[in-house]
């Protein structure tokens, strides 16, 4: 008795068919963002050029090793970046230019006041021949003083002579200080080195050109200030160069 041809090998097998491959609507893992590309485009757009560019360069060699996407997102950010790199740059370089170019001129001195305890004369008190210690709170614009060069950091007085006599320094500006509140002793020097300037080169233009002129600065000290003083008083000092009249000529 034949029973007929056997089932053949397929026929023999489940019913229940398998596939194999990836499973639809997960990402494989070559699919996925990288997270350094990521990051360098989210710094380079928050102002963070330097570490944006660090961080689009590792993205980049990470993405070319594992086949990850964001590519362009580091490249854009390398874009980003290096753009933010060179304005910052280029900023401070013309910052720097500028300040080189303001203290070329005139060597600075810039010293605070005393307190305004101080009992020292006025210039009006002034004798011929004779330098008078005047406070530094009597000063006034066109007071010719024998020598600016004091040794002390803070200075209650200096020597007043009459402008006929040789002297080295005279006073030209003197102005008081708009802030409320104590800002301290750095932004207090910033101030009154450039109003000061500033006023040197409206004052006489002779004067600012001179290679020998020193800018000599009062200015309130912490102490002074919680006494009320907001002053600065703009010396124009030769030092070591004695002459008469007026420096503004």
């Amino acid at each position: 008795m034949t029973y007929g041809d056997a089932p053949s090998s397929a026929a023999q097998q489940s019913g229940y068919a398998h596939s194999v491959g990836p499973w639809y609507g997960h990402a494989s893992p070559n699919q996925r963002f990288d997270g350094f590309a990521i990051a360098s485009f989210v710094l380079s757009l928050v102002g963070c050029g330097l570490l944006g560019l660090v961080l689009g360069i590792v993205a980049l060699v990470r993405i070319e090793r594992s086949g990850a996407k964001g590519r362009v997102l580091a490249i854009a950010a390398l874009a980003v970046s290096s753009m933010s790199v060179v304005v910052v740059a280029t900023v401070a370089t013309i910052a720097l230019i500028d300040s080189s170019d303001a203290n070329s001129d005139i060597a600075r001195q810039v010293t605070p006041q005393a307190s305004s305890s101080s009992s020292s004369p006025s210039a009006s008190s002034t004798v011929a021949g004779k330098p008078t210690e005047v406070s530094t709170y009597s000063l006034k614009v066109g007071d010719c003083i024998l020598s600016a060069r004091k040794q002390d950091k803070v200075v209650s007085s200096l020597p007043v002579v009459p402008c006929a006599e040789q002297h080295e320094a005279e006073v030209f500006a003197i102005f008081d200080l708009k802030y409320s509140s104590y800002p301290g002793e750095g932004k207090i020097y910033g101030v009154a080195e450039r109003d000061c300037t500033e006023r040197l080169g409206k004052w006489s233009r002779s004067a600012a050109d001179d290679a020998h002129l020193e800018l000599y600065v009062l200015y309130p000290s912490r102490d002074t200030w919680q006494q009320n003083d907001r002053e600065v008083t703009c010396i124009a000092n030769r030092p070591g160069k004695k002459s008469t009249g007026s420096l503004k000529d």
